[in-house]
């Protein structure tokens, strides 16, 4: 049998209880993980500085020309345009998993509020408003989670979260990598 059939099992069978407390810490391992390390803070300095450098050498092309190839100059800025998008997709996860992180935690409280007070509430009213409310690209991640809550997957905000976190992590990686490449194309081109 393999192993993630036996963890989908083990899932189903697990208590309420233990589920709810897993993805409450997983929320906060995010929440504090994004807090003490700030993950794409550097990325986006190294980008507006070689941004910044790009700009000046491409306002003065004539003069700069005599110094770097200008075939080198176009492929370091399409290299730095990637980085840019790659960018963008990492602060669009960044204010996701950011959002999804604190609403977790208070949905969590919310929730002990509701039950301490004994009040009946529909469930898929309120997990088709927090559909509705989540854009494209997000929109099948929350629904695909919400559907496994209702199903009885407590902890599925909690992994979902770690795994987006560990994603935006990748992407800042990524990005990095990308904008070293795009200097890298620069320097080498330096005709000097």
């Amino acid at each position: 049998m393999s192993r993630a059939i036996t963890r989908k099992r083990a899932r189903r069978g697990a208590p309420a209880r233990e589920l709810r407390l897993a993805s409450q810490r997983l929320a906060k391992a995010v929440r504090r993980s994004r807090e003490a390390a700030k993950v794409d803070s550097f990325s986006g300095w190294m980008l507006t500085a070689f941004g910044a450098a790009l700009a000046l050498l491409l306002a003065n092309i004539q003069t700069v020309s005599t110094f770097i190839r200008v075939e080198d100059l176009r492929r370091s800025a399409f290299v730095f345009l990637v980085a840019i998008l790659v960018g963008v997709l990492q602060k669009s996860l960044a204010s996701f998993v950011a959002s999804t992180s604190a609403a977790a935690l208070e949905g969590e409280a919310l929730g002990r509020d509701i039950a301490s007070a004994g009040a009946r509430v529909d469930m898929q009213i309120i997990f088709g408003e927090l559909e509705r409310a989540t854009l494209f690209p997000f929109r099948w991640i929350v629904r695909r989670a919400l559907r496994k809550v209702a199903n009885g997957d407590l902890a599925v905000g909690g992994r979902m979260c770690i795994m987006l976190s560990q994603l935006q992590g990748w992407a800042v990686s990524l990005e990095s990598a990308l904008a070293l490449a795009a200097a890298l194309i620069f320097v080498r081109g330096l005709a000097v």
